[in-house]
C-alpha cells in the first residue's frame, strides 16, 4: 500500500466462476480494474481519462470583413475593434479573425441591442472557447454608442466572487486597448468596476481583488495609488501606466457610475432589499456626500447626516440604467441556487422597470445574454432560467453545428476521476495535482495550476501538501 492508500493492488484467485467487467466495481472499494489477466486484476481508485480536443473553427473572413458585412443587416460594428483585438492577440489588424460561432454571437447581440426583438442569445461552448469575447464585443459597441449617457449600461453576473475577479481580467485588457483608441479620438473612456463583498466602501481601504496584469509590459506589479486629486487609481509600478477607467470603491461606483459592472446576484439582492440609495447603479437618482461618500435616496436632503460630517450633498442623476444583463457561467446556476437566481432576475427586471417608468418615462426592454459551458438541453435551460419560450432562445452555436476544426491537429485533454469522500480533501487534491504534474512532465511541459479553496488556512495547507 502506497500514497495514503490512494493507489493499491489487490489480487483474487478465481475458481469455477466467470469474472464480469462490472463486478469489481460493485464488490470491492469502488475501484476500477486497470489491468486484467487470467489470474489477477490490478485496481486503482482513480482514473485518468484522455480525449482528443480539436481547435474551434475560425471564421472564413477577417474581423474587418465581418464588420463591413454587417451593414447589409442594418447593423454596425466600429472599425476600432480590429485594432483593439489586434493588440490584444498581438497580430496585425488585417489578420484578426473571430471564431465562426463568435461572429454569429456578435451579430445576434448587435441585432438585439438595436432592434429589441425579445430574443435571448445563449452561448454554449466548451471551457476556454472564447465565450467572454463573444458577448463582450456587443457590450463594448453598445457602450460606444452611448458614451454621452451617464450610467451603468451592462451588468455581467458571475456565480462567485472568485469567478468575477478572474474573468474581469479579460474585460480589463480589452478596455485598456479600446480606451487607447478612444483617447486618440478625444472621447471619454469606457469604464468598469467589480462590485461585490470584497469591494471597499471608501477610499481609505485597499481593494482585495486587484489581480490584473499590465497589458503594456505584462508586469503583475499593479498597485493602488492615491494621487493629489484623491481619486485612487491603479498604476503599474514597472512602466507607470495608470488605469483610471477602473473604479476601485463602492463610493466611486455610486458617484461616477461605471459603464460595465461586474458583480454577483448576492450583492444586488442586498441592494434591492436594504439600500435604495445604491440603486443608483440601476438608474435611480440619489444624493451623495463628496466628503464621506454616504448615499441618500431622499432627494430633498441637502446636508450629510453622518457623525462628524457636514458635507453638502451632490446630485447623482443617471441618464440610463443597465440595458444589457449577462449571466456568465450560467450552468452553475442550477438546482435550488438556479431557481433563486431565476427569481432574482425577475425581481431585478421589475425594479428597473419601475425606475424607467418613473424617471426616464419610457419602457424598459433589457437584452439578456446567457453564457455557459457545454450543457445538455441548453435551450430548455435558458428558457426556464429567463422565463421565456424555447423558440425565443437563440442557441449559439446551433445544436446541429459542428464548431470543431477537424483539419487541425487536436490536443489531448485529461480528466482525473477520484473516489469521492474517501480521503481527506487536501490529500485528495494534492494527489490530483501530482497526477497532473506527472502527465505534463512526460511531454516536457511545466503547467500553471489554478485551485480554488474556501479560506487562507486551506490554501496554506494545500501548498504544503503539494510541495
Amino acid at each position: 500500500i502506497t500514497n495514503y492508500c490512494l493507489e493499491c493492488t489487490l489480487k483474487e484467485i478465481l475458481s469455477e466462476c466467470e469474472w464480469s467487467d462490472t463486478r469489481p466495481v460493485r464488490r470491492m472499494f469502488n475501484c476500477l480494474p486497470i489491468e486484467v489477466s487470467e489470474t489477477s486484476i490490478t485496481f486503482s481508485d482513480y482514473y485518468v481519462g484522455e480525449e482528443l480536443i480539436y481547435p474551434i473553427k475560425y471564421a472564413e473572413g477577417t474581423l474587418q470583413q465581418f464588420a463591413r458585412g454587417l451593414a447589409k443587416y442594418d447593423l454596425h460594428l466600429d472599425p476600432m475593434f480590429c485594432n483593439v483585438f489586434a493588440q490584444k492577440f498581438q497580430t496585425l489588424p488585417e489578420d484578426v479573425r473571430l471564431y465562426a460561432y463568435q461572429e454569429k454571437a456578435v451579430e445576434e447581440i448587435l441585432r438585439e441591442t438595436k432592434k429589441r426583438l425579445g430574443k435571448i442569445p445563449f452561448i454554449s461552448v466548451r471551457t476556454a472557447g472564447g465565450k467572454t469575447e463573444a458577448f463582450l464585443i456587443g457590450i463594448l459597441q453598445f457602450c460606444l454608442d452611448n458614451l454621452d449617457k451617464k450610467g451603468v449600461k451592462a451588468i455581467i453576473f458571475y456565480p462567485t466572487k472568485a469567478l468575477a475577479n478572474d474573468q474581469a481580467k479579460r474585460v480589463f485588457e480589452a478596455l485598456y486597448y479600446m480606451n487607447e483608441e478612444l483617447r486618440e479620438r478625444e472621447r471619454r473612456e469606457v469604464t468598469m468596476a467589480i462590485y461585490h463583498g470584497d469591494t471597499p466602501q471608501g477610499k481609505e481601504e485597499d481593494p482585495k481583488w486587484v489581480l490584473f496584469k499590465c497589458p503594456k509590459c505584462q508586469s503583475e506589479l499593479i498597485r493602488v495609488r492615491s494621487p493629489v486629486s484623491k481619486k485612487r487609481e491603479l498604476q503599474c509600478e514597472n512602466c507607470a501606466v495608470s488605469f483610471s477607467f477602473v473604479y476601485l470603491t463602492r463610493e466611486e461606483c455610486h458617484h461616477n457610475l461605471p459603464d460595465i459592472l461586474i458583480t454577483n446576484p448576492d450583492i444586488v439582492t442586498y441592494i434591492l432589499s436594504t439600500d435604495a440609495s445604491r440603486q443608483v447603479l440601476l438608474g435611480r437618482p440619489i444624493k451623495i456626500c463628496p466628503e464621506c461618500g454616504k448615499t441618500y435616496a431622499n432627494l430633498q436632503k441637502r446636508v450629510c447626516a453622518s457623525i462628524g460630517c457636514t458635507g453638502r450633498l451632490e446630485d447623482v442623476q443617471p441618464d440610463c440604467g443597465p440595458e444589457i444583463i449577462v449571466y456568465d457561467e450560467i450552468h452553475i446556476f442550477n438546482g435550488a441556487f438556479g431557481m433563486n437566481v431565476a427569481f432574482f432576475n425577475r425581481r431585478l427586471k421589475s425594479a428597473i422597470e419601475c425606475i424607467y417608468n418613473r424617471v426616464f418615462n419610457k419602457k424598459y426592454q433589457p437584452v439578456y445574454i446567457g453564457s455557459s459551458a457545454t450543457i445538455k438541453n441548453a435551450t430548455r435551460f435558458g428558457a426556464r432560467f429567463f422565463d421565456r419560450e424555447e423558440d425565443e432562445v437563440i442557441l449559439i452555436p446551433s445544436p446541429k453545428e459542428d464548431i470543431r476544426d477537424l483539419t487541425a491537429s487536436p490536443f489531448v485533454r485529461q480528466t482525473i476521476f477520484l473516489l469521492p469522500r474517501a480521503y481527506r480533501s487536501r490529500q485528495t487534491v494534492s494527489f490530483a495535482i501530482a497526477i497532473m504534474l506527472q502527465s505534463a512532465h512526460k511531454v516536457g511541459f511545466n503547467p500553471r495550476i489554478l485551485c480554488f479553496v474556501n479560506n487562507l488556512k486551506d490554501c496554506n495547507e494545500l501548498i504544503r501538501q503539494t510541495r
